[in-house]
């Protein structure tokens, strides 16, 4: 069969959905008795979880994201080769998105932190809110395998926060080259205070002098006072080894961010692009820095720019929002920040946003959380979020046993078959003369609770293809369990396979 005139018929009978209904409206049918509502995703989001190639981005992924585009939602989805960009698009298109946006460094500029700085609601937490952005590529280097200790980073989010409440005072504009400048021309001795040239050098001493001369309220003195002493006297008296440690923790993570291409595109006072274009028109948008191509500089630029679409939607004001809005995050152990995802993806219901989190094994998420303050405990947020989880293809032990506890434990049949001989229970001798062996088989059958789908099945599953008629298997759990179809917590389904080109 062909699988685009199937995808392109499923349109034509749906033209209508084009009309927004509402949260009960299917994001995903299956058959006549079971879906997936716009109300279940958003109850903590979907996961899907197959090896490579078992078609879970060209069946599952794209079925979300084209059924949600058609529905005139906001859709956000990461890149992982070079030809994502074209390959999503293609989707779009397919269902006739008019409104497909890619975000290219170079051409495009977007300031997280100065965007932050102008649209944050909560003005008694917007140091703190923009020293954990700053933070974000130390973090995401930690998620990736880069590492550093909890103690250096510990102090670079000291002086951060000092710094950032200075400049906040100031009225000054922020980003992470201005933290970096000021990270790389701390003093590093009590001369260095009284020095001409450092004052002249360091962005920070002439802010100083202005949030004194801005400060409106005895809070802000208050923290002027502290953070001057901070920076002008407990700084300059850190021993040079100790000092020079910190400032390399930070400024190591944000040097590819402060310079070059994507320096230019990320400290600009002005933006081509914000997240606000993400929530108020429909349609779909990508960051142009496929990890196969930028490494995981261009992971760390995409989850910057996640990061502040969370944060938007976080600000929109429930009960405005006419449209949902998706997260794709493919290869998401590359993207997940387990200190604010598990939060984002328990209270986004509200703002209309739910996360699709797309992986080859379990073992991936559990990865990504290795850095986070406690990463055991995110892990298991993060594999038990999701209220809809597909599973695709996979031979992946860990991921066979996750799914059997997914799906949980139904009464089941047990059959077991018996044969007796009588003339043995009676103590006779079947080969005595004028006996005949006379054998009688019966079978029993009991009830007991067993796995509802055996990690086996999942080893079973169709990849879609040509072999297989371009037609992927997965097994769903369910937000109610059971399906209505077929009575249990796991449901077979057969999903069309999406072909560019």
């Amino acid at each position: 069969l062909n699988c685009k005139k199937i995808m392109q018929n499923e349109i034509k009978f749906s033209a209508q959905c084009r009309i927004w209904t509402g949260l009960d409206m299917d994001l995903i049918r299956f058959n006549r008795q079971d879906s997936v509502t716009y109300r279940d995703a958003l109850s903590g989001g979907i996961s899907v979880i197959g090896s490579s190639g078992s078609g879970k981005s060209s069946s599952v992924c794209a079925l979300l994201v084209s059924n949600a585009l058609r529905h005139g939602c906001s859709v956000v989805v990461s890149t992982i080769k070079p030809q994502d960009p074209e390959y999503w698009a293609g989707v779009a298109r397919s269902v006739g998105c008019p409104n497909i946006r890619v975000f290219r460094p170079g051409v495009d500029r977007f300031n997280p932190i100065l965007y932050e700085q102008q649209s944050s609601s909560n003005p008694a937490m917007l140091a703190e809110d923009l020293t954990q952005q700053v933070l974000l590529p130390l973090r995401h280097q930690r998620v990736t395998g880069g590492g550093s200790d909890p103690f250096w980073i510990s102090a670079s989010e000291q002086h951060t926060r000092r710094a950032m409440s200075l400049y906040l005072i100031a009225g000054v504009p922020t980003s992470y080259r201005l933290i970096n400048d000021t990270m790389l021309t701390l003093p590093r001795s009590r001369e260095d205070v009284t020095s001409p040239d450092w004052q002249r050098r360091c962005p920070i001493f002439p802010c100083l002098i202005e949030a004194q001369r801005n400060a409106e309220s005895p809070a802000e003195r208050i923290e002027i006072e502290r953070s001057a002493d901070f920076l002008l006297s407990t700084v300059p008296s850190t021993p040079d080894n100790t000092l020079g440690s910190m400032i390399a923790t930070l400024t190591g993570p944000l040097d590819p961010f402060v310079g070059g291409l994507i320096g230019e595109t990320l400290n600009a006072e002005t933006h081509t692009w914000t997240p606000d274009e993400v929530i108020d028109r429909p349609g779909l948008f990508m960051v142009d820095t496929p990890i196969q191509s930028w490494g995981q500089t261009g992971a760390t630029l995409q989850r910057i720019v996640f990061t502040a679409i969370q944060r938007a939607i976080t600000r929109r004001a429930a009960g405005s929002m006419p449209r949902p809005v998706m997260l794709m995050m493919d290869e998401a152990q590359e993207f997940l920040d387990p200190d604010s995802d598990p939060a984002f993806m328990r209270t986004a219901r509200d703002r209309l946003a739910f996360v699709v989190l797309a992986t080859q094994c379990v073992d991936n998420i559990r990865m990504a959380c290795s850095s986070a303050r406690d990463p055991n405990a995110a892990a298991k947020a993060i594999l038990a979020l999701p209220s809809v989880q597909f599973f695709c293809q996979t031979a992946d032990p860990e991921t066979r046993r996750h799914a059997s506890e997914v799906f949980g434990r139904t009464r089941q049949a047990r059959v077991s078959m018996s044969t007796t001989d009588p003339q043995r229970a009676s103590g006779g001798d079947p080969k005595s003369p004028g006996r005949e062996p006379s054998r009688t088989r019966g079978a029993n059958v009991s009830f007991d609770y067993m796995d509802d789908v055996a990690g086996i099945q999942l080893a079973t599953l169709k990849r879609g293809g040509p072999t297989n008629g371009w037609k992927v298997e997965a097994l769903v759990a369910g937000p109610n369990p059971p399906w209505k179809s077929s009575g249990r917590p796991s449901l077979l389904v057969s999903l069309p396979q999406y072909r560019s080109g």
